[in-house]
């Protein structure tokens, strides 16, 4: 492509702004595979404890903002939903899922919070960001830890 010389400033930013988009495309996209790995390990786990039919995979809320959020899986206690989710320790996956964490918290009536992560002590700093919105939880939790985060609720 030519450009004219006047023109070339414009195009340097037009080239860098494709290129910015192109990236966080592609780490959106490889953090939602990191995710989706996790997100079945949890579903699976918690279909264990409490049964299939308690457990609703991929679920869409409603925020107090009125933006819809999918979680990993709620489970129906007596006292209501409660709400688990994931993130790794990308940037990424920590803002969107503190935000979604965030933005569920501020419901009138809002379902108690459950985030799993590979491990609390690899996230360093983040994990301040993320236990600010919701309870975190390792993939080590058993069944029977998991019925008593549930039950409290």
């Amino acid at each position: 492509m030519q450009v004219d010389l006047e023109r070339l400033p414009g195009a340097i930013s037009v080239i860098a702004s494709c290129s910015l988009e192109a990236v966080t495309t592609a780490l959106v996209r490889l953090t939602e595979k990191a995710s989706a790995g996790m997100s079945r390990f949890l579903v699976e786990k918690l279909e264990a404890a409490f049964g299939a039919e308690r457990v609703k995979r991929d679920e869409t809320l409603s925020g107090d903002s009125g933006h819809d959020w999918t979680v990993a899986a709620t489970v129906q206690s007596g006292a209501g939903r409660v709400v688990f989710d994931v993130a790794t320790k990308s940037p990424i996956s920590i803002a969107t899922v503190a935000i979604k964490m965030d933005d569920i918290s501020r419901l009138k009536s809002a379902p108690r919070r459950f985030v799993m992560v590979r491990s609390t002590e690899e996230l360093g700093s983040y994990l301040g960001v993320l236990a600010h919105h919701a309870s975190v939880i390792e993939p080590t939790a058993n069944e029977n830890y998991l019925v008593r985060l549930v039950d409290a609720a």
